[in-house]
C-alpha cells in the first residue's frame, strides 16, 4: 500500500477537480441547475417517507464497504485520532458533496438532452455527439481519464487491499495481500458486473441487498471492539493459539459471532428477497 500511495494522491488531486469542472460546465450548457430544484414533488405522506428511508439506505449501502475495510486501513493509524476522524468527516462529507454534484449534473442533462442522464459515462458520450470543439473532446477526455483514475483508486482500496488482508489472513502460506488482489480481480472479473450498471434501479438495488451482508459484519465488529474489549487489541495474542488469548474463542472460532451475524442478517433478508423478486 506504501508504494501505491502517489497513485491515491494524484486521485485526490484530478478527481474532485474533475467532478467540479463536470459540474460547472453541465450547469452553463444547461443555462442553470435544471428543473430538479423547482419541480414539486409527486409523493405525499407514508410514500415520501418510506422512499426517503430507502435512499438514505442506499446511500449508506454505498459506503458499507468502506466502513467495513476501515481497519485494513486504520490498523496503520499511530493514534486512535488519526483512524477516527478523517472518517467521521471525511466519508460523509465526500460522499454528500459527490452526491449532490451528481443529482446537479443529471438534473442539467435533463434541460439538454429532454430526458435525465443518471450515468456520467452516457453523458460524457452524449457530450461527443455531432461535431464537438477539440476544447470539448479535450474536457470530455480528461474528465473520464480522471473517473478511470478514480475508480481505479477507489477498487485497489475498497476491494483489492480489502481481499488481500483477508485472505492473508485465513491463508497467509499460500497467499498474501497482492495475490488476494488477484484473486479479487478475477472474482469482479467473473461476476459480470456491467450488469449491475444497465440502469439507476438495477444498480441501488444491487447496493442495498449487498449492505444486508456488510452491515450484519459491521455490528460485530464494533460490538466486539467498543462493547466487549472496550477498545482495546491485546497485539501478543494475534499472534499464538493459546487457550487462554484473547482470540482463541472454541479452537480459532467465535461461533457467537457467527450467531449474531447470521441474526442481523435475519432482519433483513425479508427485504432482500422482495427486491430479488
Amino acid at each position: 500500500m506504501h508504494k501505491i500511495r502517489h497513485l491515491f494522491t494524484a486521485k485526490a488531486i484530478f478527481a474532485p477537480t474533475a467532478g467540479i469542472i463536470f459540474f460547472v460546465w453541465s450547469i452553463v450548457k444547461a443555462k442553470g441547475v435544471g428543473p430538479i430544484v423547482h419541480r414539486p414533488s409527486t409523493l405525499h405522506g407514508s410514500d415520501l417517507a418510506w422512499q426517503m428511508i430507502i435512499a438514505i439506505m442506499s446511500c449508506v449501502s454505498n459506503m458499507a464497504t468502506l466502513i467495513t475495510n476501515a481497519p485494513d486501513f486504520a490498523s496503520r493509524a499511530h493514534h486512535p485520532r488519526d483512524a477516527v476522524w478523517p472518517q467521521i468527516i471525511g466519508i460523509p462529507l465526500g460522499f454528500s458533496l459527490v452526491s449532490f454534484l451528481g443529482i446537479i449534473v443529471s438534473s442539467s442533462s435533463e434541460v439538454i438532452y429532454g430526458v435525465p442522464v443518471w450515468s456520467p459515462i452516457e453523458l460524457l458520450g452524449k457530450l461527443l455527439d455531432g461535431h464537438p470543439s477539440g476544447a470539448t473532446r479535450f474536457g470530455v477526455w480528461f474528465i473520464a481519464a480522471s473517473f478511470i483514475l478514480a475508480q481505479l483508486g477507489t477498487n485497489i482500496a475498497a476491494n483489492s487491499v480489502s481481499a488481500g488482508c483477508d485472505l492473508t489472513a485465513l491463508f497467509p502460506r499460500f497467499i498474501n495481500i497482492r495475490r488476494g488482489g488477484y484473486v479479487a480481480a478475477i472474482v469482479g472479473l467473473v461476476m459480470c458486473p456491467w450488469n449491475l450498471l444497465k440502469d439507476s434501479n438495477s444498480f441501488t438495488s444491487y447496493l442495498s441487498s449487498y449492505s444486508v451482508f456488510l452491515s450484519s459484519i459491521a455490528g460485530v465488529m464494533i460490538s466486539e471492539y467498543w462493547l466487549i474489549r472496550r477498545g482495546h487489541v491485546r497485539v501478543a495474542d494475534l499472534y499464538h493459539t493459546r487457550r487462554d488469548g484473547w482470540y482463541w474463542y472454541t479452537f480459532g472460532i467465535n461461533f457467537r459471532a457467527y450467531i449474531a451475524y447470521i441474526c442481523g442478517i435475519l432482519i433483513n433478508v425479508v427485504g432482500f428477497a422482495g427486491a430479488g423478486t
